[in-house]
């Protein structure tokens, strides 16, 4: 009854707002992932050296767009 209350007037259970941030967090998570492997992919065949400075820099660009998304939203 209080989960039908509660969702009647448009509100979430604890059980249900942890699941919704929890779908949020593995899709942005999936999100980074794949953005890190295309990456990976692209620099296939450079020299090590270079091939980790550039994952780096790709993850450290990805950090800040986060970052910047999280501020923005934040707002």
């Amino acid at each position: 009854m209080r989960k039908f209350l509660i969702n009647l007037l448009g509100g979430y259970t604890e059980k249900e707002y942890i699941e919704a941030n929890r779908h949020s967090y593995n899709e942005g998570a999936s999100e980074a992932l794949l953005t890190l492997k295309l990456k990976a992919d692209i620099l296939y065949g450079i020299p090590a050296d270079k091939w980790s400075k550039l994952i780096y820099e790709g993850i450290v660009e990805l950090k800040k767009q986060y970052d910047d998304e999280s501020d923005e939203n934040q707002k």
